[in-house]
C-alpha cells in the first residue's frame, strides 16, 4: 500500500515538471519571434491612391504636380497634350498697296470688226494687273470711259448720259483679268451733260473705241460701221 502511493506520488510529480517546461517553451518561442520593425512596413501599397492628410510626404509632392498642369492632374494634363495640334491664331493678310500705272493694263474689245446697217456694236473694257503682287485700284463710278471718235470727231461718251455710283477701291491679283464695263452703242452722238433733243445718227466709217481708267494709259480698237 506504501508503494502504491509512493509510486502515485513519483508519478504525479514527474507529470507536473513536464507540463512547465511545455509551456515554458512555447512562451519562450512566441518571445523571441522578431517583431517586424516599422521601416520595413511599405505605408502606402503600390497602385494605391495617397489620401489627403498623409505623413509621408506624397501629397506635397502630388500638390506640386498639379500646379505644373493647371490644376489638373497630371495623367490629364498629358493626356490633353499629347497629339493634340496647336491652334493657330488666325491672321488676316494686309491691304495691298495702291496700283501703280505700270501694274494694270487696260483692253478695250468691240464684238465685231465691221457692222452692218442697223447692229449696234458692243464694247468691253478689261483690265488685269501685270505686276508681281496684287494691288488696289479705285474703279467704278466716273473713273472709268469709253469714248467713240472719229478723226478729231468725239461723237459718243459712256459717261454723257449716265448717271454713275460712288468708286470702289478693289484688289486685283496679277494675272487675272477683271471687265469693267460691257457697253452697247445705240450708234448715236452724244454730248456731255445728255442735253434733250432727238438724237443724231453717226454715219458709216471708220471709228475709233478709247477705253480708259483713270490714272493709267487707255486703250484702243477700230471698228466701222456701215
Amino acid at each position: 500500500m506504501v508503494l502504491g502511493v509512493v509510486l502515485l506520488l513519483i508519478f504525479l510529480l514527474a507529470k507536473a515538471c513536464t507540463g512547465g517546461d511545455s509551456e515554458s517553451r512555447v512562451s519562450d518561442a512566441r518571445d523571441s519571434s522578431p517583431t517586424p520593425s516599422p521601416q520595413a512596413v511599405d505605408p502606402v501599397p503600390a497602385g494605391v491612391p495617397v489620401s489627403p492628410g498623409s505623413s509621408d510626404g506624397l501629397q506635397d509632392k502630388g500638390s506640386d504636380r498639379s500646379s505644373d498642369s493647371g490644376g489638373k492632374s497630371p495623367d490629364t494634363a498629358d493626356a490633353q497634350g499629347v497629339g493634340q495640334p496647336v491652334p493657330s491664331t488666325p491672321t488676316s493678310s494686309p491691304d495691298p498697296e495702291l496700283c501703280r500705272p505700270g501694274d494694270i493694263k487696260v483692253t478695250v474689245q468691240t464684238d465685231k470688226r465691221q457692222y452692218a446697217p442697223g447692229v449696234n456694236p458692243f464694247f468691253t473694257l478689261t483690265v488685269e494687273n501685270v505686276g508681281q503682287s496684287a494691288c488696289r485700284l479705285w474703279v467704278g463710278g466716273d473713273t472709268t470711259e469709253l469714248v467713240v471718235t472719229s478723226g478729231t470727231d468725239r461723237i459718243w461718251s459712256s459717261e454723257d448720259c449716265r448717271q454713275g455710283g460712288p468708286a470702289e477701291l478693289e484688289r486685283f491679283e496679277p494675272g487675272v483679268p477683271v471687265t469693267l464695263r460691257h457697253v452697247i452703242w445705240q450708234r448715236v452722238r452724244s454730248k456731255p451733260g445728255c442735253p434733250t433733243g432727238s438724237p443724231q445718227l453717226a454715219r458709216p466709217g471708220t471709228y475709233v473705241v478709247t477705253g480708259s481708267v483713270r490714272g493709267l494709259q487707255p486703250a484702243r480698237a477700230v471698228f466701222e460701221l456701215r
